[in-house]
C-alpha cells in the first residue's frame, strides 16, 4: 500500500504516479472509517497538482505526449474520495507526470540497432568460455570418459569397490568440467547484467522520457544517488501537514536512442 490515500490515487493516472521509492508504507485504507476531503484539503490539492503540472515541461515540436486522450491540464481533478477518520489534516502527498515520446526515423532505428546489435555482441563474447578453460574442459571430460569406461569393465569384472570407485572419479571429473562454464558467467556477471541493462534501455521504435514531480513525499531520493532524482527541502512524514509545502522532488526516465 502506498503512502497516499485513496483520494489521490483515484486521480487519472496520467496526473498520478505511485513513486513507491519516494513514499512509505501508510495504514490499510480498508481498516478505517472514512471522512470526507476537507475544503482546506481539496483546495490545497487542487493548487499543489496545479503547481506541478505547471512546472511539467512542455511538450516540444516533433514530440508526442503519450496518453490515451486529451487532458486539458490547466483544469487538474479535484479531490473526490474520502480520507480516513484517524488521518490527520494534509495526510496526502501529490505527484504529476508526463511521458513524451519521439517516433526514430529510418535512419535513427537503423543506428539504434547498430547499437542493439553492438551490445548483444559484446554480450555474448563475454559469456563464451576462453579458449584455455575450453581446452582444460576437454581434458576434464575426456578423463571423465574414461572413468566411466573403466566403471564398466570393472562392473563386468565383478569389481565391485573397484567400479564405485571409477564412477565417484567419473562424476567428479564430470561436475569439474561443467562447472568451468558456470564459474566463468560468474565471473562475467557484474559486465553481462550492465551490458543487459544497456540493450534494455534501447527502444528500436522510439525514444521516451518520463517526468515525475512530487510534493511533501515522506521519502525523498537519497542526495546524488542518480543525476536524474533529485529533491528540495527534507522528507515529510507528515505529507501535506498544515497544508504547506514540505519538499518537492523530481525524476526523469527514459529509454536511450
Amino acid at each position: 500500500m502506498t503512502s497516499y490515500p485513496s483520494t489521490i490515487r483515484r486521480v487519472p493516472a496520467y496526473l498520478v504516479f505511485a513513486a513507491a521509492a519516494w513514499l512509505a508504507p501508510a495504514a490499510a485504507v480498508a481498516d478505517c472509517t472514512t471522512r470526507a476531503a476537507k475544503p482546506a484539503e481539496t483546495a490545497f490539492h487542487s493548487r499543489a497538482l496545479s503547481a506541478l503540472v505547471a512546472a511539467l515541461p512542455p511538450v516540444p515540436a516533433g514530440v508526442q505526449e503519450l496518453e490515451a486522450r486529451p487532458h486539458d491540464y490547466r483544469k487538474p481533478p479535484a479531490m473526490r474520495e474520502v480520507l480516513c477518520d484517524f488521518s490527520k489534516e494534509g495526510a496526502f502527498s501529490v505527484t504529476a507526470r508526463r511521458v513524451y515520446v519521439r517516433r526514430h526515423s529510418e535512419a535513427e532505428r537503423r543506428h539504434v540497432q547498430t547499437q542493439y546489435d553492438a551490445l548483444t555482441a559484446q554480450y555474448h563474447a563475454l559469456r563464451k568460455t576462453p579458449a584455455p578453460m575450453v581446452e582444460r574442459q576437454n581434458v576434464l571430460r575426456q578423463k571423465s570418459n574414461d572413468a566411466w569406461k573403466a566403471a564398466r569393465d570393472a562392473e563386468k569384472a565383478a569389481d565391485k569397490p573397484g567400479a564405485q570407485a571409477r564412477d565417484a572419479e567419473y562424476r567428479a571429473l564430470r561436475d569439474e568440467a561443467d562447472a568451468i562454464d558456470a564459474q566463468h558467467q560468474a565471473s562475467v556477471k557484474p559486465q553481462t547484467d550492465e551490458l543487459d541493462k544497456r540493450r534494455g534501455a534501447l527502444d528500436l521504435e522510439s525514444q521516451k522520457v518520463e517526468v515525475r514531480l512530487g510534493m511533501n513525499l515522506q521519502r525523498l531520493p537519497a542526495a546524488g544517488s542518480e543525476p536524474t532524482r533529485g529533491a528540495f527541502g527534507a522528507a515529510s512524514p507528515g505529507q501535506s501537514a498544515g497544508l504547506k509545502v514540505h519538499n518537492v522532488a523530481f525524476a526523469v526516465e527514459g529509454t536511450e536512442g
